[in-house]
């Protein structure tokens, strides 16, 4: 069996033949007329030592991608399975349930890109690991046992090339599972949240300082950046910190070039099976408004000037209905995975060692901390939910204090 998998497919492979040669194209797909399978967890049971021992369900189709459309309809059915009536539903049941019933039908619905990564983290995560347990019996030992294995092991499903996962990941599996045991004592299915803090600490995030760009190495992006298309891109970036899909999702209506100013009130992302789609910010704090500097207004003067002219020689094939600030140059909306390819190729061209691309949204934040900006007003500029942001900041905060303390000795003692 020649194994293939798709992102969200789960498992999709082809059954050859006892005979088949599995002959394969220019591209190394297989290009014989074995039929393909794909499977999907559904549970998982106990063997006579204990382990848990995965429960499949498969579909098969002619083609690759008519078993993937049938592997994801079978992952829509399972996400609509009922709870049991008269028991206690298991853990993967009760999952299941919130993903598909309880969350969309809350007052604040999480964003579809939320629900999506709740999914994720459901399948790879805590239905392989946890699924199994009835619900009312589930304890803390039974999560910090899962806790251990995503920490020491990695992701259950990658099976032999599984690796470590990052404490902070781990952090946030134990956050969705302890939001979905709250869930389950609203709905008075559980007296109490097994993950709650009553019960157990949640696990420790990695204890990383942020890492911005040296000042002397992001004046280097911005001169590489000069001559490009969309150069402005990495000036906002790295001057006001908006995140990624904030700053694809800016329209012409929302920046005041007069005024000055600028209004984050939409992002862009990625939702499976939709593309690119629009949507609120990731926070109520991330709807905001900021003042622009002087050199960016003139940049961003210059850069619509550049993209009128583009408008021109490309004529009716540009995109008019998106009027958005940074785009292809059809006018289209830029795919954020292009946008990091663009800002990793801006980094090489400048000689400036790889950082990620949220490395410039930390440069921004450093940068204005430095500056002796209010970390009350740095936290409205960047749209953070709690000042206490700041504190990830540590360099910038501490030479702010040393700062302070500087200008305290001053005033009183001369």
């Amino acid at each position: 069996m020649s194994k293939q998998r798709n992102d969200g497919d789960g498992s999709v492979y082809q059954v050859h033949v006892k005979d088949c040669p599995r002959p394969k194209g220019p591209r190394g797909k297989s290009t014989c007329a074995c039929k393909w399978r794909g499977a999907v967890v559904v549970g998982y049971k106990r063997n006579a030592k204990g382990a848990a021992i995965a429960v499949r369900k498969t579909r098969t189709a002619n083609t690759e991608s008519g078993c993937a459309a049938k592997v994801r309809d079978l992952r829509a059915e399972l996400a609509k399975v009922t709870l049991p009536v008269g028991k206690s539903p298991t853990v993967e049941q009760w999952l299941n349930h919130c993903h598909a019933t309880v969350l969309p039908r809350q007052k604040k619905k999480p964003r579809e890109s939320t629900l999506a990564k709740y999914r994720y983290c459901f399948d790879q995560y805590l239905i392989p690991l946890l699924g199994h347990i009835r619900l009312d019996k589930l304890d803390p030992d039974d999560i910090e046992a899962a806790w251990h294995h995503l920490a020491e092991i990695g992701n259950p499903m990658k099976g032999p090339d599984a690796t470590p996962l990052d404490p902070t990941t781990v952090h946030w599996a134990h956050t969705i599972l302890s939001r979905m045991l709250r869930l389950a004592m609203q709905k008075r299915m559980l007296a109490a949240n097994p993950a709650g803090p009553d019960a157990m600490d949640a696990p420790a995030k990695s204890d990383k300082e942020v890492v911005p760009l040296p000042t002397e190495d992001w004046r280097k992006v911005l001169a590489a950046a000069v001559g490009t298309w969309n150069a402005a891109r990495w000036t906002v970036a790295l001057a006001m910190g908006l995140r990624q899909g904030e700053a694809l999702a800016l329209r012409w209506e929302d920046i005041d070039l007069d005024g000055g100013s600028l209004r984050v009130r939409q992002t862009v992302f990625r939702l499976k099976g939709k593309g690119l789609v629009f949507g609120p910010p990731k926070t109520e704090r991330s709807k905001r408004e900021v003042a622009l500097p002087a050199p960016l207004v003139a940049e961003l003067r210059k850069h619509r000037r550049e993209q009128n002219e583009r408008k021109l020689l490309v004529g009716d094939k540009w995109r008019n209905d998106l009027d958005l600030v940074f785009t292809y140059r059809d006018g289209g909306v830029i795919d954020g995975r292009e946008d990091r390819k663009a800002w990793h190729a801006l980094l090489e061209k400048a000689g400036v060692a790889p950082l990620k691309l949220h490395a410039a949204r930390h440069t921004a934040a450093t940068m204005m901390l430095l500056q002796g900006i209010d970390p009350r007003v740095v936290m409205d500029i960047m749209g953070w939910s709690q000042v206490s942001t700041a504190s990830n900041y540590r360099h910038a905060v501490d030479e702010a204090k040393r700062t302070a303390a500087d200008k305290i000795g001053a005033a009183v003692w001369g």
